[in-house]
């Protein structure tokens, strides 16, 4: 697995939008599902809500949050009832969380977040901004990262080295049993070790 970007002359002058490009062109290069084991997913049709990438073999979705700071216990995300909906659906997505290091045009840590993890416990509702704003009363959300047990984030790549293929599927794997029997694995998170112990940053960043 390589780790650098391909893109480094992206014609923008955003930073956010060339990290954009960065971190979907290496996505698109280089990630694989780790439901099926399919060495490619492929991007999404554009404006797809809580919706990036998809696997060509078992339909698997995901959602990409990219960032160059550690991932803490709480992202900011898009629109709360949107969110909600797409979560709540059959069909919703994993979370993939990817933080890179623009001075090194490189991406540092992959963790996915199992889709049977990332359900509505996990997003929490902002207040509406105001009157004053120019999309007045529009609702956001946070994804809270730190309500995720260890065994729902699962490493792809960590400090710049990939974690070895079969073990990363053996530990999605360990986990298959709550989507199969409709458990909400998030439900895990509110309670047991995990919420009494302070919370480890995943190593994944915000644009």
């Amino acid at each position: 697995m390589r780790t650098g970007f391909e893109e480094i002359q992206a014609a923008y002058n955003s930073g956010s939008q060339r990290a954009r490009v960065w971190t979907e062109g290496w996505v698109a290069r280089e990630a694989y599902c780790i439901n099926c084991g399919s060495p490619k997913i492929e991007k999404a049709t554009n404006n797809s809500p809580v919706l990036d990438f998809v696997c060509p073999v078992c339909a698997d979705q995901f959602e990409v949050k990219a960032q160059k700071k550690a991932f803490g216990a709480k992202v900011a995300d898009g629109a709360y009832f949107t969110k909600i909906e797409r979560l709540k659906s059959a069909t919703n997505p994993n979370l993939m969380l990817v933080n890179y290091d623009p001075s090194k045009f490189e991406i540092r840590n992959v963790c996915i977040v199992p889709r049977h993890f990332f359900v509505p416990d996990i997003i929490e509702k902002r207040p509406p901004l105001a009157e004053t704003a120019r999309r007045a009363g529009w609702i956001g959300s946070n994804i809270l990262i730190g309500k995720v047990p260890e065994a729902g984030r699962i490493f792809v790549l960590r400090d710049g080295i990939a974690e070895p293929k079969d073990r990363v599927l053996a530990k999605w794997k360990e986990t298959l049993f709550l989507r199969r029997t409709g458990s909400r694995g998030a439900r895990l998170a509110g309670r047991g070790d995990e919420s009494r112990r302070p919370h480890r940053s995943t190593g994944v960043r915000a644009r």
